[in-house]
């Protein structure tokens, strides 16, 4: 059931609601910025409000009023940046452990050859459990609970049952090497899906926020909800504090879906032919 009361007057009332509450249990500051620019441009959001009350029930409509100002104060283009900053690091991290690890296996496997041949030994760590009982040395819980029984094992089982070091290590990078990098959740994946920052990254967060909202619970929205391009532009324009001559239209967010809908079929497309 829809709300029965004026739609500006009560997405109004809700949103300094949640800004009193984060307010007075000091939470949400950033939230709390983005709430007070809306009430701000209340006039401008207007048909915001009335476009989703229209097909929203309350629970849902109130969804719909948390996701349009947590969506922007979370995934703001501080956060969008780092977060993808984060991703070309791991990139890096990824091929150097794995360069790194196979330079290691290889110095340990030559160091061990030249202590077995040489005639002279370097008296190095030679035993998985000699060089996790050097790590933990200072680990409570290890030596508590675990050390014991781990030099039962050692002492019950020869060299020849353990894993050497340079294995270990090749290990390491082999794992490097086959780990993929995936985002921890569906609204950074949508925001930092370009390889440069711009105003998609925020218009993707809000759209993508708007369709994880979306479930069969009566506090979420609608399955088939879908918020007109006019609509989008005005949160966003409001919610990033878009100055007069700065303002996205429906059009601009028109052209975004349909780049983003092109995308996805020419992956599809080329995942066939593979």
């Amino acid at each position: 059931m829809t709300i029965n009361v004026d739609p500006v007057t009560y997405c109004v009332a809700f949103l300094n609601k949640e800004r009193n509450y984060n307010r007075e249990h000091n939470i949400w500051p950033s939230v709390n910025r983005v709430i007070d620019q809306v009430l701000l441009r209340t006039e401008e959001i207007s048909p915001v409000y009335r476009e989703a009350a229209a097909s929203l029930s309350e629970d849902a409509l109130k969804r719909f009023l948390t996701v349009i100002v947590e969506v922007p104060a979370i995934w703001n283009d501080e956060y969008i940046q780092t977060a993808r900053n984060a991703y070309r690091r791991q990139r890096e991290l990824r091929d150097r452990i794995h360069r790194l690890a196979s330079e290691l296996a290889g110095c340990l496997r030559e160091r061990s050859d030249l202590s077995n041949r040489s005639g002279f030994s370097a008296n190095d760590l030679v035993h998985i459990v000699d060089a996790i009982d050097r790590a933990a040395e200072n680990n409570g819980h290890y030596t508590i609970y675990l050390q014991d029984r781990l030099k039962a094992l050692d002492c019950q089982y020869d060299l020849k049952y353990w894993p050497n070091l340079a294995d270990i290590v090749d290990s390491i990078g082999a794992d490097a090497l086959r780990s993929r990098i995936e985002p921890t959740d569906h609204i950074t994946e949508a925001a930092t899906k370009s390889s440069r920052p711009s105003l998609a990254d925020s218009c993707r967060a809000l759209l993508q926020g708007l369709e994880h909202a979306k479930d069969q619970t009566p506090h979420g929205l609608p399955l088939r909800f879908r918020l007109s391009d006019e609509s989008t532009a005005t949160i966003v324009n409001v919610t990033l504090n878009r100055a007069a001559d700065e303002l996205v239209d429906g059009a601009y967010i028109k052209r975004l879906r349909q780049r983003d809908r092109d995308a996805v079929a020419a992956v599809s497309r080329t995942s066939i032919v593979s």
